[in-house]
């Protein structure tokens, strides 16, 4: 088969150790800083590590079971699809909106694949993994499980309208290639309509401890070998040069001038051009990206009953970091500062804006080093504001 700009990488790493179920855990022994400079949105990765276990100790059949153990399962986060049957919710739904099990199971035996949608909002450590990724990526992410029989194939060929990281838990899934048929597409922007004339330029293996990095845009089909398969697939929507062109006209609504017609075209486009370049674009996209992920991100604090109660034994002493996967907005408020988080906005006094943006680093730091506060009890308060809203996390509390 001839060779494609969109091959990937296969080699067999030795992974690095390290705690954590982190960015650096999932491309392990890829750095992050490679994997965004040489693959993302460019080609596609694949980590062959042969470590069936790798992914155990994060999510394994036991989490899957204990999602489909509670008593009420939304349908809309639980369900059946086969590329052999037409599946409707009403196959598998119980009268009060939960998912059934049981047929859920019965369907799988058949031949079905069985989905949990945005599970993410299910398992703690996704959460975690899906936030860390929208921060640093800078996309709107959520992840779904797929559990497939032997043979099973969930979609004809296909490509998506976003980035899919692909953690392989356990089983193993055949992954065809193709090459693109069209741009990049943008969000929402999905082709589930017959491409299956696109050309084939590639075929790998999935294996339990494997991860896979396909970019948007490229057509695939996928399917359970000889076996199950589970497999989790984190899908993120990058934000993109379309979107920084739609807050660039967004940022010039307020020119009288662009309200007039068009009577002179040259005076127009030069007037267009000096009101588009007036715009301060990095510092707005990223303001602009960062207040979406907060209206669109599920809100998760963790411990935040025992937080409440163990904030009043914060002391100069105490040290602590931001949370990695947290996603934050500093806003100016007159002569107050504003942080915003999901479900919590925080507000101190504009001088303290030095020391805010110092504990929201994610760098470790000790309560007492906090600059630009006049004494220890105001760098303690804060500290204890920001932990109780699981903007910091208490390292040696």
């Amino acid at each position: 088969m001839s060779t494609s700009p969109l091959s990937e990488v296969r080699e067999t790493y030795q992974p690095r150790t390290g705690g954590g179920f982190g960015l650096e855990w999932l491309f392990d022994p890829v750095t992050v800083e490679a994997f965004d400079k040489d693959w993302r949105d460019a080609k596609m990765l694949h980590v062959a590590r042969k470590q069936p276990d790798y992914f155990n100790a994060f999510f394994s059949f036991a989490d899957l079971d204990e999602i489909l153990s509670r008593p009420f399962v939304p349908v809309e986060n639980a369900f059946a699809i086969s590329t052999k049957t037409k599946l409707t919710r009403s196959d598998y739904s119980l009268p009060n909106g939960g998912a059934n099990v049981h047929t859920l199971l019965d369907l799988y035996s058949e031949g079905a694949t069985l989905v949990i949608r945005e599970a993410d909002r299910l398992h703690k450590g996704l959460w975690r993994l899906c936030r860390t990724m929208e921060r640093r990526f800078l996309g709107l992410c959520f992840a779904n499980v797929y559990y497939a029989p032997p043979g099973g194939q969930a979609f004809d060929v296909h490509y998506d309208a976003l980035d899919v990281y692909v953690l392989q838990l356990a089983g193993a899934k055949s992954w065809k290639i193709y090459d693109r048929v069209g741009p990049k597409p943008l969000a929402g922007e999905h082709c589930y309509d017959d491409i299956s004339h696109a050309t084939q330029v590639d075929h790998l293996n999935l294996t339990a401890g494997d991860t896979f990095y396909i970019p948007r845009g490229v057509p695939h089909l996928v399917n359970a070998v000889d076996d199950f398969s589970l497999h989790i697939s984190i899908s993120l929507t990058p934000f993109t040069a379309m979107d920084a062109c739609r807050l660039m006209m967004d940022g010039v609504k307020g020119s009288d001038k662009l309200r007039e017609l068009p009577d002179h075209v040259g005076d127009l486009a030069g007037e267009s051009l000096a009101a588009l370049q007036s715009v301060e674009i990095a510092k707005a996209f990223r303001q602009w990206t960062r207040a979406t992920l907060l209206t669109k991100t599920p809100v998760a604090v963790e411990n935040p009953i025992l937080r409440r109660m163990r904030a009043s034994a914060i002391s100069p002493n105490s040290r602590m970091a931001a949370d990695p996967a947290l996603v934050f907005l500093l806003k100016a408020a007159g002569d107050k500062i504003e942080a915003l988080g999901p479900g919590r906005t925080l507000e101190f006094p504009r001088g303290h804006e030095k020391a805010l943006r110092q504990a929201l680093s994610r760098e470790l730091f000790a309560v007492s080093a906090l600059e630009g506060l006049e004494s220890d009890a105001d760098r303690v308060e804060m500290a204890a504001k920001l932990f109780k809203s699981g903007f910091v996390n208490w390292i040696d509390g």
